[in-house]
């Protein structure tokens, strides 16, 4: 299985650019409408630890010039909406699990474009043609390790099949999906910074520390993903509806109907 990740980590900032292109030298903070908390901050302040759902207060106390927006989450939405239809047009199944990323499924793609970097530049010139927006694209043989490659593509990197510890190896621990605290800490007392240093324990000695339960990050250190893509899927929609006679002027009987129908639907 080959698969192919592309990546725009920044893109509510790279919107907001666009819409106002003297931003592009200021440190930026996009503000969570209803709390005021962060939603992203320009690389320069998460760079030193301004993180998501950080207050305006806190962010002001740590770094007096940053510029604050209000997000406009629905055209970012609007965005990457735009840019997995675009992908589309090269696959149909399509995983997204956060704003900005996609993995799609590239085996019988490979097979139609000249190479694997011939496929990711004409991913990029799609996008950038439509967008305007400067993604990255990287092409590896599982999720993880194409999840990895994006992070060093300029403004693409493709990892041959059988070289993904390789690559891996010289990464620090902190490029593992969401490891739990607990694992950094104990591995860093061992010593133990980098994917390829981890991968070198034996795995059985890993499963006896860490518990089965964390294992699958070793693999992942080792090179392997078993994972699968999970295209989303809209699901079903089923709709029930009752005209009423003459309109109503108690909230009562409107209850009455909206509960009647409810069970019915629950009985579909």
């Amino acid at each position: 299985m080959r698969i192919l990740c592309m990546r725009l980590p920044q893109l509510p900032i790279e919107v907001e650019i666009q819409r106002k292109p003297q931003l592009a030298r200021k440190p930026l903070v996009l503000l969570q409408p209803c709390n005021q908390r962060v939603l992203i901050a320009s690389k320069s302040l998460s760079d030193i630890g301004i993180i998501p759902g950080e207050s305006r207060r806190s962010v002001e106390q740590r770094y007096p010039n940053a510029f604050f927006l209000t997000a406009t989450e629905a055209l970012y939405q609007k965005k990457h909406t735009q840019i997995k239809n675009i992908l589309g047009r090269f696959c149909t199944d399509i995983e997204s699990n956060s704003l900005g990323e996609f993995f799609i499924s590239i085996t019988m793609l490979s097979r139609i474009f000249k190479s694997e970097d011939d496929l990711s530049v004409k991913v990029i010139q799609q996008i950038v043609s439509e967008t305007q927006l400067p993604v990255t694209v990287a092409i590896a043989g599982n999720k993880f390790t194409a999840y990895c490659a994006s992070l060093q593509a300029d403004p693409t990197c493709t990892i041959p099949t059988g070289k993904e510890a390789d690559f891996l190896a010289s990464l620090p621990l902190t490029h593992l999906i969401n490891p739990p605290s607990e694992l950094l800490r104990r591995l860093n007392i061992f010593g133990i910074r980098t994917l390829g240093e981890f991968a070198q324990l034996p795995h059985g000695s890993v499963v006896r520390q860490f518990g089965p339960e964390l294992a699958h990050f070793h693999d992942m250190a080792c090179g392997n993903d078993n994972r699968i893509l999970k295209p989303f899927k809209y699901p079903p929609t089923i709709i029930l509806s009752k005209t009423l006679p003459d309109p109503l002027s108690d909230i009562k009987p409107t209850q009455n109907i909206l509960q009647k129908l409810t069970k019915q639907l629950s009985q579909r």
